[in-house]
């Protein structure tokens, strides 16, 4: 009989979001993340090829984030006002998620583009 699975995808991706947002992406490793979910790291290997992997599910979701948020801001009833809401909600979320923001808005490795797989 398999063990049970400890720990989900989801959860391992929640965890390393708020370790980026708390101190940044070269604090996001498997270890780290592992720990945050109540596994070992080699246990994330199940769920996760690897760093980069790990990463571009992040990349991933905080772009989802972000699109949802930036999508709930806008009515469509006027181009300038959805534009102001836009750009307060776009502000608003990257204050709350400043490694998100980073991680999005930076020059990364190829092996982090969320579309490369």
């Amino acid at each position: 009989m398999p063990t049970p699975a400890r720990t989900s995808l989801d959860e391992i991706v929640m965890a390393g979001r708020m370790i980026l947002d708390a101190e940044g992406l070269d604090a996001v490793t498997m270890q780290r993340v592992g720990a945050a979910v109540g596994v070992r790291a080699p246990s994330l290997y199940k769920r996760v090829r690897d760093r980069d992997a790990l990463v571009r599910l992040i990349a991933a979701d905080v772009l989802a984030d972000l699109g949802a948020r930036v999508d709930a801001a806008s009515t469509g009833d006027d181009p300038a006002t959805d534009l102001r809401a836009i750009g307060h909600a776009f502000r608003a979320w990257a204050r709350e998620h400043p490694g998100a923001y980073a991680l999005v808005f930076s020059r990364l490795p190829a092996a982090w583009d969320p579309a490369s797989e």
